[in-house]
């Protein structure tokens, strides 16, 4: 709502020579008229308007261009604009836009992966058309350092100087702790220099919205921000990034630290500031990714609280073994003591075995339970309704057998997401859909769609590396101490194993 009043409200897009966009009319014959800029009052546009002059639409999509070259674009409030009339269109006019874009290229620029790619529909898709996820993003820094090509590792560079920036520059918070989501496209809000939140226009109630849970903060969502910030400073180097770990593992241990029970670590925080709520309930899954970045910064670092911290995740994790069934609970409900056994989740049990390299029976319970069969898919849900494959979760189980040494399994469900790649429902060929319909459901308060997702592709290049993303290495079948080589130490520490002199 900037009519050339607000300080330094413009966008400096200077080096663009042109806008263009896609229109079409309802029938054809529309006339309308196309420009940018010409804003006046204290603070104006930098350029007068420039436009199109009024312009017949036809039925069918044109793309067309506003010519900007040796326009001043270092203020621009009104990016782009139209107008028409009565006498041009006497009965009334309907038309549709779309591409609008400015041909200013900004490689470099900080910012996040958005998470999906979404369709023209209401539902989910208003609600995370510009969510960037820091779980997705953190995966993709991992994948692109995993890939390790030059080109691979300026996009990763990207991404870990984006958790930084975002760290540090939070609209309210300065105790170093991130959101769950961050606005894809400009991270940086150029009014106030802080890192943007996503959020959505409602057309009805003509106001402004954000997602309760993209701003909110949950444990191990920062775990994984910190795994992918420790494997950068790890391989690339960089003291920013190790002290942005540290920040956030010093942020999980001060707020959610929890002696209840079995101890471990709570849910994070929920809702807006200044009072967001505290999470009581634990997950085993937040505690696995606790485990193993705690177990990151005990390894660089050499402090040995660290290692503490990490165990203390840990003995939660393994508190919520069921020894009856070998399957692992989903944590505990918000008294932080009693087992959540309403609803079990495949990840868990390959996240552990990932994790922790234990635990192997679990993915027998996972097979029996979790496996379905669904759209010409075969693959794993996310629990045990069974009621949709879900590619990230069959991805995640395709590592852990991968870890197993069940390569057999293993390839039969490379093959799967493979034929998801080509074929499922809203593929591009390149990219994972999240699952393969929508509304697969997981038993909490959330769903997953048929949408091209970060997440479960940043997976899906995982299991066809053959890589572990907690700790970044390709596991090798025959590294049996775990060095990332396989040579005479792994033969002997094998025959040591077969003689039961080793256990």
């Amino acid at each position: 709502n900037n009519w050339g009043t607000v300080p330094n409200g413009g966008y400096d897009i200077s080096g663009a020579t042109k806008i263009t966009f896609w229109a079409k009319g309802e029938n054809g014959g529309e006339r309308v008229e196309f420009f940018v800029g010409g804003i006046t009052g204290p603070y104006p546009d930098s350029l007068p308007k420039t436009s199109t002059g009024y312009i017949t639409l036809t039925s069918s999509w044109q793309e067309y261009t506003i010519d900007l070259t040796s326009k001043d674009l270092n203020h621009v409030i009104g990016g782009f604009g139209w107008v028409t009339n009565s006498s041009n269109n006497p009965d009334g006019v309907t038309f549709y836009l779309d591409e609008i874009k400015y041909n200013k290229s900004r490689p470099d620029e900080l910012r996040f992966l958005v998470s999906f790619e979404t369709l023209p529909f209401v539902n989910p898709d208003r609600y995370i058309k510009n969510a960037s996820f820091i779980y997705d993003n953190a995966l993709a820094l991992v994948a692109f350092l995993a890939r390790g090509n030059n080109e691979d590792l300026r996009r990763a560079e990207i991404l870990a100087d984006s958790f930084v920036y975002a760290q540090n520059n939070d609209r309210y918070y300065t105790d170093g702790r991130l959101r769950n989501a961050y606005m894809s496209g400009n991270l940086i809000y150029h009014l106030t220099g802080k890192a943007r939140i996503p959020g959505w226009w409602d057309p009805v109630d003509k106001k402004w919205y954000e997602d309760k849970f993209q701003v909110s903060t949950h444990t191990g969502n920062l775990a994984w921000a910190m795994i992918a910030l420790l494997d950068y400073y790890k391989k690339e180097g960089g003291s920013k990034y190790l002290t942005a770990a540290e920040t956030l593992g010093e942020w999980i241990k001060a707020e959610t630290r929890d002696t209840r029970g079995a101890g471990g670590y709570m849910g994070g925080y929920k809702g807006w500031e200044p009072n967001p709520q505290q999470i009581t309930w634990k997950s085993t899954e937040h505690n696995i990714d606790v485990y193993v970045a705690f177990m990151w910064l005990f390894e660089i670092t050499g402090d040995e609280k660290w290692k503490e911290r990490a165990l203390y995740a840990k003995n939660f994790v393994e508190a919520m073994w069921n020894e009856t069934d070998e399957h692992f609970w989903a944590g505990t409900l918000d008294d932080g003591v009693t087992i959540n056994k309403d609803n079990i989740p495949v990840d868990i049990q390959a996240w552990v075995i990932m994790a922790m390299d234990s635990y192997k029976s679990a993915i027998s319970w996972a097979e029996d339970n979790c496996y379905t069969e669904h759209d010409g898919f075969k693959g794993f849900d996310f629990n045990t309704d069974r009621d949709g494959v879900w590619f990230e979760g069959t991805a995640h189980m395709l590592i852990a057998y991968q870890i197993n040494g069940e390569t057999n399994k293993s390839d039969e469900y490379i093959a799967e997401l493979r034929k998801a790649q080509t074929s499922a429902t809203n593929t591009n060929g390149k990219g994972i859909v999240a699952a393969c319909h929508d509304g697969v459901t997981t038993g909490f308060d959330w769903e997953y769609f048929s949408r091209l997702h970060i997440g479960a592709t940043a997976w899906y290049i995982f299991a066809e590396m053959g890589y572990n993303p907690y700790w970044g290495k390709i596991r090798l079948l025959g590294d049996i101490n775990k060095d990332g080589i396989i040579d005479i130490s792994d033969v002997i520490l094998e025959l040591r194993m077969a003689l039961k002199l080793d256990p």
